[in-house]
C-alpha cells in the first residue's frame, strides 16, 4: 500500500455531506475532506444518500442518491420479508444497506471517472459493496457503526439476530477489499474486533471536527428568542428527544434542574423528538423556555450552541460523539453518561463529567455544579482550551495520516 502524498488522489466516501447532511458521520467525513484540502492534498468527496439533493455549489463534493419516494419504497419492500420470518422483532440493518444500492453505484461510477489512489469509506451502509477496487488502489474504512454493536447497546429493542447477521455478512465482504480499518474511540476497536473477520490493521484516530468553520458562525440570541434574562443559563442537550439519545432521561434531567439551579434555565434540544416525548415537553411547565427547532441548518445549530453554557448528554450509547467534541471545543463542558466513547472525548474535571451509567440523578447535579459555579467563564475557557488542544484539525489530520505511512511501511 503506497502512502499518501500530494499528488496521490483521495476519494472520501460519505452518506451525505452539510449542510443537507450533518449527522455525526457525514460531519467527520466532511471535516476530514476539508482538513485534506486545506493540507494540499488532492481530494474529492463522494456521497451516496444526498437524496433529491441538487447542489453543484461546491464542485469538489459529488453528490448522488435517489428520489426520496423511491426510496421510501425500496426500504419498505427490503423489510418485508422479515416481517414475515421474525415477527416483533427489529429489523432494518440489512434493509439500510441494500437500499443504498441506487445512489452506492451511481456514487461508484463517478469514482470509477476520479480514478482515486485512495479511497477512504464509511461503514455504516456498506457503501464499499458496490464499489470495484483495483490493484494499485488503497481501500480505507473507518468504523463507526457496527450492527452487533447496535443490536446489544442501543436500548431500543430487541432485534432480530438473523438480520444483524446478515448485516455483518454484507459488511464483510466490503472488509475483503479493505487494506486498514480506523476507528474513533478504543470503544470502537473493541466492538471491531469483537465483530469482523479481518486480520490488517486497526488503529484508533478521532474524528475530525473543522474549527475554522465553527469558528465563523456568530451566537444565535437564544435567550432573546424564548423571553429569558440576560442573566438566564442555557443547557443544550444534544438530540435528546429520540429513545436512543437519551429521551427516557430528558424530563427527569429538566426537572430536577429546575430545582437544583438557582438563575433561570432555558434549554435547546435540537433534532427529531418521538411524538411521545414531544406531548410531555409540550405540556411541561418550563415549556415556553424549551428551544425545540427539530433539524436546523448546520450553522444555526452552531449559533445556538455557542449561545448555550453546558452540554448534556443522557445518549445511551455514543461510539465518538461528533455533538459533545463540538460543544467542549465551543467551551460547553459536557456532562454524560460513561459509556461508549465517552470516555476518549471527556476527562473529568477538564472539559466536563462521566457519570456511572443511566444514572440520571447524578447526571443532574454535576450539571447543576456547573450551572451555579461562579467562575463558569472561566471553566468554560479551560474546557475550550483543553479540547481544541486535544482534538485540533492540525493534529487528528497528523494523527490520521500517521497511522495510513505506518501501515503503508509494513504494507
Amino acid at each position: 500500500m503506497a502512502a499518501l502524498s500530494k499528488k496521490s488522489r483521495i476519494a472520501i466516501v460519505a452518506a451525505s455531506a452539510p449542510p443537507y447532511g450533518a449527522g455525526g458521520v457525514a460531519s467527520a467525513h466532511y471535516n476530514l475532506w476539508r482538513a485534506l484540502r486545506q493540507r494540499g492534498y488532492a481530494a474529492r468527496l463522494f456521497t451516496f444518500y444526498d437524496n433529491g439533493v441538487k447542489d453543484d455549489s461546491e464542485p469538489e463534493i459529488v453528490r448522488h442518491g435517489v428520489a426520496p419516494q423511491w426510496l421510501k419504497r425500496l426500504f419498505v419492500l427490503l423489510q418485508f420479508p422479515w416481517r414475515v420470518l421474525q415477527p416483533g422483532k427489529l429489523a432494518y440493518q440489512a434493509a439500510e444497506i441494500l437500499r443504498n444500492a441506487p445512489g452506492a453505484l451511481r456514487m461508484a461510477r463517478s469514482i470509477r471517472e476520479y480514478a482515486p489512489d485512495t479511497v477512504l469509506l464509511s461503514d455504516h451502509g456498506a457503501p464499499g459493496l458496490w464499489l470495484r477496487k483495483s490493484a494499485q488502489q488503497c481501500f480505507v474504512l473507518t468504523s463507526h457503526h457496527n450492527p452487533a454493536r447496535i443490536a446489544k447497546e442501543s436500548g431500543l429493542g430487541a432485534f432480530s439476530a438473523l438480520d444483524t447477521r446478515l448485516a455483518i455478512w454484507l459488511e464483510n465482504q466490503v472488509l475483503k477489499k479493505v487494506d486498514q480499518v480506523l476507528c474513533p474511540s478504543g470503544y470502537m476497536r473493541e466492538w471491531f474486533k469483537q465483530t469482523y473477520a479481518f486480520d490488517g490493521p486497526v488503529s484508533v484516530v478521532p474524528n475530525m471536527i473543522d474549527l475554522s468553520t465553527v469558528d465563523r458562525v456568530e451566537p444565535q440570541a437564544v435567550r432573546e428568542q424564548l423571553g429569558l434574562p440576560t442573566t438566564a443559563r442555557v443547557v443544550y442537550m444534544p438530540s435528546a428527544g429520540s429513545r436512543i439519545k437519551g429521551a427516557e432521561y430528558l424530563l427527569e434531567i429538566i426537572d430536577a434542574l429546575l430545582g437544583l439551579v438557582k438563575d433561570p434555565l432555558g434549554f435547546y434540544i435540537p433534532g427529531y423528538i418521538e411524538p411521545e416525548v414531544m406531548d410531555k415537553l409540550e405540556a411541561h411547565k418550563a415549556r415556553g423556555h424549551m428551544l425545540l427547532p427539530g433539524q436546523v441548518s448546520y450553522a444555526e445549530h452552531i449559533g445556538y450552541v455557542k449561545a448555550s453554557d453546558v452540554a448534556i448528554s443522557p445518549a445511551l450509547m455514543e461510539n465518538f460523539s461528533m455533538a459533545i467534541v463540538e460543544a467542549a471545543c465551543l467551551g460547553l463542558p459536557v456532562v454524560a453518561f460513561r459509556r461508549g466513547g465517552n470516555a476518549d472525548i471527556i476527562e473529568d474535571g477538564k472539559n466536563g463529567y462521566l457519570v456511572a451509567d443511566f444514572n440520571a440523578g447524578r447526571m443532574a447535579d454535576r450539571a447543576a455544579e456547573l450551572l451555579n459555579a461562579p467562575n463558569l467563564e472561566t471553566i468554560q475557557q479551560e474546557t475550550k482550551a483543553y479540547t481544541r488542544g486535544k482534538f485540533s484539525a492540525d493534529r487528528v489530520l497528523d494523527m490520521y495520516l500517521h497511522a495510513l505511512v505506518t501501515e503503508a511501511a509494513h504494507g
